[in-house]
C-alpha cells in the first residue's frame, strides 16, 4: 500500500472490501485549511494498483466509514462532523467512479447532535436488506442504530435524549 501521504495521524480508518475483491480504506485527512479536516478514499483494485480519491475537504468531517452496495454496484463513504450539529452524512458513487465522491451529494443520515463515532459494520448491501449503521451518542451513553434505505430519501431519527 503506498504512504498515506494526506493522512491525519490518528485512528480514524475503516475498510472494506467488495464482491469483486477491490479493498477500500477510508481515512481522515489533514486540514487543508482553518475550517477542518476532510476524509480520504483509497481503492485496491483485484489487480493490486492503489488509487487515491478525496471524498471531503474542509469542513470538520471526521470518523469515516465504508461499505459497498453490491446489487446497485455501488461505495458508500461516512463521517460524522466534529462539532454541532454532529450530523451523520455519506456520498455514494458508482464502483470504478469513485473519484464521483467528491462532488457528489451529501446525504443526512441523521441531523442531530452529540453523535459520533459511526459504524458500518460488514454486512450483506442491498436494496432488499438496506444498511445497517450504528452511531454512538455522547451525551446519553448509548449507540443508536437503523436499517437505512438506500434511495437517500430518508433522515433517520436518532432517540430523544
Amino acid at each position: 500500500m503506498p504512504a498515506l501521504v494526506d493522512a491525519d495521524s490518528d485512528d480514524h480508518v475503516a475498510l472494506a472490501v467488495s464482491h469483486n475483491n477491490e479493498v477500500y480504506f477510508t481515512y481522515k485527512t489533514k486540514s487543508q485549511s482553518s475550517s477542518g479536516v476532510g476524509i480520504g478514499l483509497y481503492k485496491r483494485s483485484a489487480s493490486g494498483s492503489w488509487q487515491n480519491f478525496k471524498v471531503s475537504e474542509g469542513g470538520g468531517w471526521t470518523r469515516p466509514a465504508v461499505i459497498v452496495d453490491a446489487s446497485n454496484d455501488e461505495v458508500y463513504v461516512f463521517w460524522t462532523e466534529e462539532s454541532s450539529p454532529e450530523r451523520g452524512q455519506y456520498r455514494k458513487a458508482q464502483i470504478g467512479n469513485e473519484s464521483d465522491l467528491q462532488t457528489a451529494t451529501i446525504v443526512d443520515l441523521f441531523d442531530e447532535d452529540n453523535y459520533n463515532n459511526i459504524s458500518v459494520p460488514a454486512h450483506k448491501v442491498n436494496s432488499a436488506t438496506g444498511l445497517l449503521v450504528a452511531a454512538e451518542n455522547l451525551s446519553q451513553n448509548e449507540v443508536w442504530s437503523a436499517f437505512a434505505d438506500l434511495t437517500g430519501s430518508a433522515t433517520y431519527d436518532p432517540p430523544e435524549a
